[in-house]
């Protein structure tokens, strides 16, 4: 009996049958994820350190170093590479076949938390498995006005709406001019007063801080009670005190200009060949694409109404 025979002789069963593997199939596309890359997982973890100013000989003996002999003993580690240039290193990790890469992210991340007092002060780590979520699916450019408007608008403006949607992983800003409260000292009026730089740098950083200072309780509530040194404008910079010469005291504008300014640019970001900020947007692991790029392609548009005149 051949098979098509076989078939109309059984018809309801195999009706039945193709009626179930349609509804499987119906049912699994409402189940699985939408994405540009499949969901694989490598076997590999990037450690990338940002440090600023560094010249790449200083990196490899500051950082990259350091960092190699620590991580060189991770278990079940196959292969380590890295790769210095100026301001930053990145490190490669590569690992056996079936390695638990859970455990092995949380062996690299307590190695480099345990080296993170011998590397330099204010040195970015950034430790990460290397899998497709990783990598943006989206990416906006903020052009139109003052690069360090653009960052402001970027860093605290999109990234926190976008950041708090279904499904979005990483929101980074690139591009664009950090800015920061500038003192540029006068030599000649910090030596009159019998200062140094260092002097200047410490109190200005000692000063700048929120202190605890007890807790108060009231009508059965219990308040804390904090004590705050926060200078966030140049004029508050320029108010701190450097030194009390009896009755007088020196404060940071008597010996410095103080000013809005922008960090050391290290990175250049354009859009049509103008100054932008660039918005990376990222998913979560097994989020789905379309639900990522249709709640964030809404959210853009709802945000232009509140950008300025131009942007």
């Amino acid at each position: 009996m051949s098979f098509a025979s076989h078939a109309i002789r059984h018809r309801p069963a195999v009706l039945l049958a193709a009626v179930l593997v349609t509804a499987g199939g119906l049912f699994a596309v409402t189940r699985l994820p939408a994405g540009i890359y499949p969901e694989a997982e490598f076997n590999r973890i990037m450690v990338v350190a940002e440090g600023g100013t560094f010249e790449p000989h200083e990196m490899v003996v500051a950082v990259t170093r350091p960092l190699e002999e620590g991580l060189i003993g991770v278990v079940d580690l196959r292969r380590l590479r890295s790769r210095t240039v100026r301001g930053a290193a990145e490190l490669s990790l590569d690992f056996r076949p079936g390695t638990d890469m859970a455990y092995a992210l949380q062996q690299v991340q307590g190695r480099v938390a345990s080296l993170r007092s011998t590397l330099p002060a204010g040195l970015e780590v950034i430790i990460e498995r290397l899998t497709p979520s990783v990598f943006p699916i989206l990416q906006f450019e903020l052009r139109g006005g003052d690069p360090v408007q653009l960052r402001d608008l970027a860093q605290y403006t999109i990234r926190p709406r976008l950041a708090r949607l279904s499904d979005v992983g990483a929101v980074d800003v690139l591009g664009g001019l950090v800015r920061e409260v500038s003192v540029q000292a006068d030599p000649q009026r910090l030596t009159a007063r019998r200062l140094s730089l260092t002097d200047l740098a410490g109190k200005i950083e000692a000063g700048n801080s929120v202190l605890p200072a007890g807790r108060l309780d009231r009508e059965y509530r219990q308040f804390s009670v904090m004590v705050s040194g926060l200078a966030a404008t140049p004029d508050a910079v320029a108010a701190l005190v450097v030194r009390s010469d009896g009755a007088t005291p020196v404060r940071v504008g008597d010996v410095a200009s103080v000013a809005y300014g922008a960090e050391d640019q290290f990175q250049l970001a354009s859009g049509n060949g103008r100054p932008a900020a660039l918005i990376n947007v990222s998913r979560q692991p097994t989020g789905s694409i379309l639900r990522v790029e249709s709640a964030v392609l809404a959210t853009v548009d709802s945000l232009k109404a509140e950008l300025p005149a131009g942007v």
